[in-house]
């Protein structure tokens, strides 16, 4: 049986699958023998012509690759797609109509969840829509998620748990230093984390901040901006104390529609931290409390009001456990083992096992 994967790249950078976590995904379904089809965004510009040369190559593109699939096939997808793409749907459903295509497709994430308004619009829930039609196995982040696409009617047999998301990267990071210090990671931008404006009003933390759009503070001399990196070398920067995963405008809790989100998704950033080898901090109610507890590799927290005190109580030697952990599982994240696993497990109940 044979097994393709469509990845969206940029023509000017075929190498660039959409995101780190899309292009981490290619790679490592590539290795198990999925053969690449590229869906092709040509021009970045916005112009009318650039978007209707943009639409003719999309189009063009789908129909090399509905033409190139072989009938019968194993076909892995990751939703949500970036853009509206002239053919996609027809071709997809052709796909699986007249060829009897079974389609993989990967969640990263879903508008819905997200409830952010200007992306919980009418091509968002048209492409969820496509995705439940369309998917024989649904790949999902974790419980929680599943349980949301249990509550939407799938069957059990239809979704595999990733997990968390893996992140590589040929850096090998050493143990991380014990340090009573917080690094955040990411877009800094007081619309998407709008908390990072208020931490400095928690007395007795320092914070090591990496990542763009970051609006300096004046006055405060116990959050540091080290710059933007690229996602590969990230990792190199980040050595000691802990990486914190937290969302919305709050210090006290994760709110809003980016911090209630923390619910139901894996984010990127904990697989970053996780990869550069360094413990953790995790919002008590988000989907991977769980998994941060279970793998001994950080803090729960409901409130970083509490970190304080939580470090007051923080020995060396309980921070060496944490890190000792999270260096293990670097090396299962950085060789892609999770997106290996449950790609095998969904191909697997597709073959009947």
């Amino acid at each position: 049986m044979k097994k393709y994967q469509i990845v969206e790249v940029r023509s000017a950078d075929m190498q660039h699958a959409g995101s780190k976590a899309t292009s981490d995904v290619a790679k490592i379904v590539e290795s198990q023998g999925f053969e690449t089809l590229n869906i092709r965004l040509q021009l970045q510009k916005s112009s009318f012509l650039t978007k209707l040369v943009n639409q003719i190559v999309f189009y063009q593109d789908w129909k090399r690759a509905y033409q190139k699939i072989e009938k019968g096939s194993t076909v892995l997808l990751q939703h949500p797609f970036h853009h509206r793409q002239l053919g996609r749907e027809k071709f997809l459903r052709r796909l699986k109509k007249k060829k009897q295509i079974r389609f993989i497709c990967l969640v990263h994430d879903v508008e819905e969840l997200r409830n952010v308004a200007y992306l919980n619009n009418d091509q968002h829930r048209k492409e969820f829509d496509c995705m439940l039609e369309l998917a024989d196995q649904l790949i999902v982040h974790n419980q929680a998620m599943k349980d949301f696409f249990l509550s939407k009617g799938l069957s059990e047999d239809k979704l595999v748990v990733l997990g968390i998301f893996d992140y590589l990267t040929e850096f090998e990071p050493a143990e991380a230093r014990f340090s009573k210090s917080v690094t955040i990671a990411g877009n800094l931008s007081s619309h998407k984390s709008p908390y990072i404006e208020k931490i400095a009003d928690i007395n007795g933390l320092s914070f090591d901040l990496y990542g763009p759009n970051y609006v300096q503070q004046k006055a405060k001399d116990q959050v540091r901006y080290h710059g933007s990196f690229p996602p590969n070398q990230l990792p190199s920067q980040l050595k000691q104390g802990f990486g914190l995963v937290w969302d919305g405008d709050s210090i006290d809790e994760c709110n809003g529609p980016f911090g209630n989100y923390l619910r139901y998704n894996n984010p990127h950033k904990l697989s970053l931290y996780i990869a550069s080898g360094l413990p953790v901090i995790v919002w008590s109610q988000s989907a991977l409390a769980g998994f941060v507890q279970d793998q001994g590799i950080g803090l729960i927290v409901d409130s970083l009001q509490d970190l304080p005190q939580d470090f007051a109580g923080l020995t060396q030697a309980s921070y060496q456990s944490f890190a000792q952990n999270s260096l293990r599982l670097s090396r299962d994240l950085r060789s892609g083992r999770y997106t290996k696993q449950a790609v095998g497990e969904a191909v697997a109940r597709l073959n009947g096992r």
